[in-house]
């Protein structure tokens, strides 16, 4: 089975071509996100892919660090910076299992579309904790897959010609809430956009 940085390569062409599956929620969503924001904030943003949000979330903040684990990946959202005149935006490599190690504190971590695609949310989610300053965000948009075997064994079938992701999470929304609680969180906003997944949105507030 290919890596996750191996199968973002491959895809990674493909996936910058591609359209936004829902241009009205992908709207609301970045609307929420920047409601959260401050002028002079430092943003880091968790498998930020070909830098599509990034682009238009930069003018937000002042700093916005944007990571992937996929050199590929980093080379389109890097171009993609670059046209915009987004100065601001640093592209980086980054597997989620080192966001931890990182020395700089953040205003704020993103994640969209990304927490079903780890293996170990719960870990990641202590790790993303231990980067933001006291009262920091953790916004995130999360598809939630489970209940839906129909899904399930599509995906699987999927893997096996490797179509998707190494590892793929059906998890529910109630699940994604739970594991930012047990992190050490509080959610403060949350929403489903789109609603039909659901896709869940969350903002929560470290604490302590």
């Amino acid at each position: 089975m290919a890596t996750a940085e191996a199968f973002w390569d491959n895809t990674a062409q493909k996936y910058a071509k591609s359209k936004v599956g829902d241009e009205k929620a992908y709207a609301v969503t970045l609307e929420r996100v920047r409601a959260h924001l401050n002028p002079a904030d430092r943003v880091f943003e968790l498998g930020g892919g070909t830098g599509t949000t990034a682009v238009k979330l930069h003018r937000a903040v002042e700093h916005y660090v944007m990571s992937d684990v996929s050199t590929k990946m980093r080379e389109i959202a890097e171009q993609r910076a670059k046209e915009a005149g987004a100065n601001n935006i640093e592209i980086v490599e980054a597997d989620t299992r080192a966001v931890g190690k990182r020395s700089e504190t953040f205003d704020a971590v993103l994640a969209f579309n990304l927490l079903h695609l780890l293996p170990d949310v719960p870990r990641v989610l202590t790790d993303v904790r231990e980067i933001l300053k006291p009262d920091g965000l953790f916004i995130s948009k999360t598809p939630c897959l489970g209940g839906r075997p129909m899904i399930r064994g599509f995906v699987g079938a999927l893997k096996m010609i490797g179509k998707a992701p190494p590892h793929v999470g059906f998890l529910s929304p109630d699940e994604v809430e739970q594991m930012q609680r047990d992190a050490g969180f509080e959610i403060i906003e949350r929403g489903d956009y789109p609603p039909k997944w659901p896709s869940r949105f969350t903002v929560a507030r470290r604490m302590g």
